[in-house]
């Protein structure tokens, strides 16, 4: 089982960022400082560990090139890569996972984006059930819509 999960209003708290619209210069630049200071939803981030902690090096006969199986899929620009990890590690996530991040200047909708990162996955890890977790409900319909028949399976976080 891959575990895949969206960061900004599953893992971060996005309230004070939910109005920007990250393809404007100025509301990225608005993203980028808060970053540092968004409060984690601890439950979430104890289930990323609770699941990192308890999975097995080997699925099947495919080893993962990561032991958790975790993926973050995010639509935070690479340039926050940095900022993006060390947010992860300031607030307990403390398991393998592997960061997929939107490309610097890349202005596709969150639900088509995603779905292109999960597609990834699926050519990468064939025959694999995926489980994902999001909170914008735009996404976790196209994601199902599109993705359902090749295993992904869809978690609305509210």
């Amino acid at each position: 089982m891959i575990y895949c999960f969206d960061i900004d209003g599953v893992l971060a708290d996005k309230t004070t960022i939910q109005k920007l619209d990250c393809t404007k210069e100025a509301d990225r630049l608005q993203f980028e400082k808060a970053v540092p200071g968004l409060p984690a939803r601890e439950s979430f981030i104890y289930l990323v560990n609770l699941i990192g902690s308890t999975r097995k090096e080997f699925v099947g006969l495919k080893v993962f090139n990561l032991v958790s199986g975790i993926f973050f899929l995010t639509s935070r620009e690479e340039t926050l890569r940095e900022k993006t990890n060390k947010w992860l590690f300031d607030n307990g996530v403390y398991v393998n996972y592997d960061l997929f991040m939107r490309p610097t200047g890349n202005n596709d909708t969150c639900p088509k984006l995603k779905v292109a990162m999960l597609k990834a996955l699926i050519r990468e890890y064939p025959g694999q059930k995926i489980m994902f977790f999001d909170d914008n409900p735009i996404t976790c319909f196209a994601v199902k819509k599109q993705l359902e028949k090749y295993g992904v399976s869809v978690c609305e976080v509210l």
